[in-house]
C-alpha cells in the first residue's frame, strides 16, 4: 500500500502541475493575503514570537486558533513571495486529494476506484478559490486534517489501539479550529465507523468525538464575533442552500452550463433503479451523508453563502465538496457499468478541467489589476510622506463575479504599507459607489464599510488616479470638492 500512496502523491502532484501551472505563474495575493503578510512584517516585537504574540489579539484567534497560528508560520516563512503563495495553495489541496485516496483505501476501496474521487477533488470547480487564494487554502488543510483523523480512526476501530485514537481524536480537534466547519463531518463519521467495527465500539468512538466536537465548538463559541441568522432566517437560508446544493450536484454530474437541480433528482432516481451493488449504494449513502455536513454550519451563517456563489465564496464548498465526489463516482458507476462508468468519469473530469482553467482567468486579471494599483501608487508617490491616507480611484474593485482586486478598507492598506515598508502609511480603495465626504477640516469616504475612521486631515490626503497615473496632495476642503467632481466620487 506505500507503494500505491506513493504514486497517488505523484499522480496528483502533476496533476495539480498541470492543470494550476498558469495561476501559480500569475497569480499573486488575494485581500486577506495581504493583511497576512503585513501583520507578520509589521509587529511590536520582532521576530516570529512576536507575530505569534500580536496574532493571539486578533479576533479570530478566538475561535480559529489553530488557522491564525498556521497564517504566521507560513507568512513568516515566505514573506510576500506571491507565487510561492499559490503553490502552496494548491499543495494543501494535492495533499487534501491524497488524504480522501488514503481513506478510501483503508476502507477497502480498490486503488483504481479510490482515485478518482482523489482527482475530481482536485479539480472540482464549485471550491477551486481554495487553491488560488492563499488564505483560503488553509480550509483544505481544516479538510485534511479531518480526513487523516477519520483514517486513524478507523484503524484505531480496527485494531483497538489507544494511541491512534489519541492521534485520531487530535487531528479532529485541530481541524476543527482550523475551520469549524468539520465539526459536523467529525459528527457524520458514526456513520462509517458503523461499517468498519461492532454497533457497541463505533457508538463508544462515536462519544469521545462528541466530546471532542463539544470542546471545539465551545471554544469557537464563545470567541466568535459574528451572530447568527435569525431563526426565521435560517430556516430561509436552508432552504436556498438545500435547493442550490442539487443544482450544484446536477452541474457536478453534467458539467456542461447551468443545469437545474430537478436533472440531479432524475438521475439519482435513475441510478437508485438501476443499481444493484449494496456497496455502490453505501457510497452514495455517504457521499450524500458529506454533502450535508459540510453544509449545517452555514445555515446560522451570513445569507451571501450559497453553494453556487462564484469566486470567493465557493469556499464554503470545501468539506461538502469530499462529499460531492464520492457521491457523483457512486451515482455513475450504479447506472452504468464499468466500461461506461469509466468513460462517463473520464468526461466529468475533462469538464471540470475545463472549469478551472477557465475560473484562473479571473483570478489572474485580479493580480493583474493589483499590480497595475500598487505601480500607479508608487510612479505617483515614490516617497509619500510619513502617516499619508492614499485614495485610489478608477480601478475596478472586482474583477470577475465574486473574484476582487482591491476592493476592502484593509487589502490595499496592507499592500501599500508593504510596498513602502511604513506602517504608518494607509490606503483606501474608492470604488464605483463610494463617494468622498469633504468636511471643513477631514475629509472620508462613505460608501459600504467606509466612515470617519477612514478619513484623513487636509495636507495628509492624497488622491491617486490609477488609469492617468496622477497623484494630488488634498490640502482644503475646496479642493477636496473639486477633485471629488473629476474623478467621479
Amino acid at each position: 500500500m506505500r507503494r500505491e500512496l506513493a504514486l497517488a502523491g505523484v499522480a496528483l502532484t502533476l496533476l495539480g502541475a498541470l492543470v494550476y501551472a498558469p495561476q501559480v505563474a500569475h497569480g499573486g495575493f488575494y485581500w486577506d493575503d495581504w493583511a497576512n503578510a503585513a501583520n507578520v512584517r509589521f509587529t511590536g516585537e520582532p521576530g516570529l514570537f512576536g507575530a505569534l504574540d500580536q496574532a493571539t489579539e486578533r479576533p479570530v484567534f478566538g475561535y480559529r486558533p489553530v488557522l491564525t497560528t498556521m497564517l504566521v508560520l507560513e507568512y513568516e516563512a515566505i514573506g510576500t513571495h506571491r507565487h510561492l503563495a499559490v503553490a502552496l495553495a494548491l499543495l494543501y489541496s494535492i495533499t487534501t486529494a491524497w488524504a480522501l485516496f488514503l481513506l478510501l483505501r483503508t476502507l477497502g476501496i480498490r486503488a483504481r476506484e479510490a482515485i478518482v474521487p482523489a482527482a475530481l477533488l482536485l479539480v472540482f470547480p464549485w471550491c477551486d478559490s481554495t487553491r488560488m487564494w492563499n488564505t483560503a487554502s488553509f480550509d483544505t488543510v481544516a479538510v485534511t486534517l479531518y480526513l487523516l483523523g477519520l483514517t486513524l480512526a478507523v484503524r484505531a476501530l480496527r485494531s483497538g489501539s489507544r494511541a491512534l485514537t489519541a492521534a485520531s481524536l487530535a487531528l479532529y480537534l485541530l481541524a476543527a479550529w482550523t475551520y469549524e466547519i468539520v465539526a459536523i463531518g467529525v459528527l457524520a463519521a458514526v456513520a462509517i465507523y458503523l461499517l468498519v467495527a461492532p454497533r457497541r465500539v463505533a457508538l463508544r468512538r462515536f462519544a469521545l468525538d462528541v466530546v471532542v466536537v463539544g470542546i471545539a465548538l465551545a471554544v469557537v463559541a464563545a470567541g466568535t464575533t459574528r451572530t447568527p441568522l435569525a431563526l426565521g432566517e435560517q430556516v430561509k437560508h436552508a432552504g436556498t442552500i438545500a435547493s442550490q446544493a442539487f443544482s450544484l450536484l446536477a452541474r457536478a454530474l453534467v458539467p456542461i452550463g447551468d443545469v437545474p437541480g430537478i436533472v440531479a433528482v432524475a438521475l439519482m432516481a435513475l441510478a437508485l433503479v438501476l443499481g444493484r451493488s449494496r456497496r455502490r449504494l453505501v457510497a452514495a449513502g455517504l457521499g450524500a451523508l458529506g454533502v450535508i455536513a459540510g453544509y449545517v454550519l452555514f445555515v446560522p451563517a451570513a445569507r451571501y453563502y450559497e453553494p453556487l456563489a462564484p469566486g470567493t465564496t465557493n469556499r464554503m464548498n470545501v468539506l461538502a465538496a469530499v462529499g460531492f465526489v464520492v457521491l457523483v463516482c457512486a451515482l455513475v458507476r450504479m447506472a452504468v457499468g464499468a466500461r461506461f462508468a469509466a468513460v462517463l468519469l473520464a468526461a466529468i473530469f475533462a469538464g471540470y478541467v475545463v472549469q478551472v482553467r477557465s475560473d484562473q482567468t479571473g483570478w489572474r486579471e485580479s493580480a493583474r489589476v493589483q499590480s497595475q494599483i500598487l505601480g500607479a501608487v508608487r510612479a505617483t508617490l515614490p516617497r509619500p510622506p510619513h502617516g499619508a491616507t492614499i485614495y485610489t480611484f478608477d480601478a475596478p474593485g472586482f474583477v470577475a463575479p465574486g473574484i476582487p482586486a482591491f476592493s476592502l478598507p484593509f487589502d490595499l492598506r496592507a499592500a501599500v504599507k508593504l510596498q513602502y515598508g511604513d506602517e504608518s502609511l494607509r490606503a483606501f480603495p474608492i470604488r464605483g459607489f463610494d463617494v468622498i465626504d469633504c468636511e471643513a477640516t477631514t475629509l472620508h469616504p462613505v460608501g459600504g464599510t467606509y466612515g470617519p475612521v477612514h478619513g484623513a486631515a487636509y495636507g495628509q490626503a492624497w488622491f491617486v488616479s490609477v488609469p492617468r497615473r496622477r497623484a494630488f496632495r488634498v490640502v482644503s476642503r475646496a479642493q477636496c470638492e473639486a477633485l471629488r467632481a473629476r474623478l467621479g466620487a
